[in-house]
């Protein structure tokens, strides 16, 4: 799908920038300008909303009994079904199999 997908963006702001981008700025390009342009978070919390995966109440966005049930479905496909590794920029890596095993806990952001 065209409206959800980076490889397209990227390609187009290439573009958009004279055909040439520092990589070490790309990272910022992504999260300062393709969630902005793209309204990104708006349109997939919109179909979570209408797939009834989540609700937002008291500013919270909550899963729902189904949503928990697709987050458990991706994270099997992720852990069992993809290549365990890929090659990333020149190397390959395991690390898109479990991507979250690398976040922080420490974060200030849950809802209670």
């Amino acid at each position: 799908m065209l409206d959800r997908s980076l490889s397209f963006y990227l390609l187009e702001k290439l573009d958009q920038r004279g055909g040439g981008i520092k990589h070490a700025a790309l990272e910022g390009v992504i999260v300062d300008e393709f969630m902005h342009e793209y309204r990104v978070l708006d349109a997939r919390l919109t179909e979570q909303l209408e797939s009834g995966t989540i609700v937002i109440e008291d500013g919270c966005v909550r899963l729902t009994v189904k949503g928990k049930r697709v987050a458990w479905l991706s994270a099997a496909f992720r852990a069992h079904l993809l290549p365990k590794h890929r090659q990333l920029l020149g190397e390959y890596s395991a690390d898109l199999t479990t991507p979250l095993l690398r976040s922080s806990d420490d974060v200030d952001y849950k809802c209670r």
